[in-house]
């Protein structure tokens, strides 16, 4: 058997304490992950996400990350 799933995230961090204006670091992430199921208590994991800073003055700000793993599961998948 084989399942996708997919997520949109914004994320929103400042490292002023008061400061939550438009000087904070703004990310829009997108990705998909898969999983195929082995059998009961294994499966493998494949995903792509992309990361893209939203403020002006960063450049060249998208990157690409790739995860592969092998899961065991605990209880029923």
């Amino acid at each position: 058997m084989f399942a996708v799933a997919g997520h949109i995230a914004y994320d929103y961090s400042n490292s002023e304490s008061f400061n939550w204006d438009s000087t904070g670091l703004k990310e829009l992430r997108a990705g998909l992950v898969g999983q195929y199921i082995l059998c009961d208590d294994w499966n493998l994991v494949l995903g792509a996400e992309y990361t893209g800073i939203l403020n002006d003055t960063v450049e060249n700000a998208g990157t690409w990350t790739g995860t592969f793993g092998v899961n065991y599961n605990i209880d029923e998948t």
